[in-house]
């Protein structure tokens, strides 16, 4: 698991504790990790918290770009980065803009 410098957060208070009870496998309600997607043709997936508690999901490769609480936060959360990748780049190759620093 890698973390963007740069977190793209919607309503969550304290960043820090989050990305360490994530980090610690202590369980989170309501909160959603936005990542970097694994699948082609794909641009970003939405994983609840608790879910990065298995070992299978914390052996890949996840580059972490959003948190939100709430499902419907991070809908809007990924809606905005996209809207935000397009407008900058005139493209939807958000694995490219991540990794020239957004």
């Amino acid at each position: 698991m890698r973390w963007h410098n740069n977190l793209y957060v919607r309503s969550i208070k304290s960043v820090e504790r989050v990305k360490w009870k994530i980090e610690h496998k202590a369980g989170l309600v309501e909160v959603y990790v936005i990542t970097l997607s694994r699948r082609k043709g794909s641009l970003l997936e939405i994983y609840p918290s608790y879910t990065l508690m298995q070992s299978h999901i914390r052996s890949q490769d996840l580059y972490i770009v959003g948190l939100a609480r709430g499902y419907r936060n991070a809908l809007e959360l990924v809606r905005s980065i996209i809207e935000e990748v397009y407008n900058e780049t005139g493209s939807l190759r958000v694995d490219l803009f991540f990794k020239e620093g957004a």
